[in-house]
């Protein structure tokens, strides 16, 4: 239980990040390309979530599949905000990594 409550507090870590640089990138948009980017991030989050129900089906029932589906939510979780930190840092260097 210990290491469920481990990996769900990581996956809580790497989604506020996520959000923090959405949020930020969101600023730096035109409207039009804000709005492809909410609609993108959208239909990401429905894919994260399909695909970590995937990873946890290897051991469906058993007490280690919320770790797979929180290791799986946070990796993926993670790339993404990278992706977005790239996208962040070509809107507005000025901000790069901050």
């Amino acid at each position: 239980h210990e290491m469920n409550r481990m990996a769900a507090d990581e996956y809580t870590k790497a989604d506020g990040a996520l959000n923090r640089v959405y949020k930020k990138l969101m600023t730096h948009l035109e409207k039009p390309r804000a709005a492809k980017l909410k609609e993108t991030q959208l239909a990401w989050i429905k894919f994260r979530d399909l695909q970590a129900d995937f990873a946890a089906a290897e051991m469906e029932g058993g007490s280690a599949e919320p770790l797979l589906r929180f290791g799986a939510l946070t990796s993926m979780t993670e790339e993404r905000t990278k992706q977005l930190q790239n996208a962040l840092d070509i809107a507005a260097p000025e901000e790069a990594s901050s």
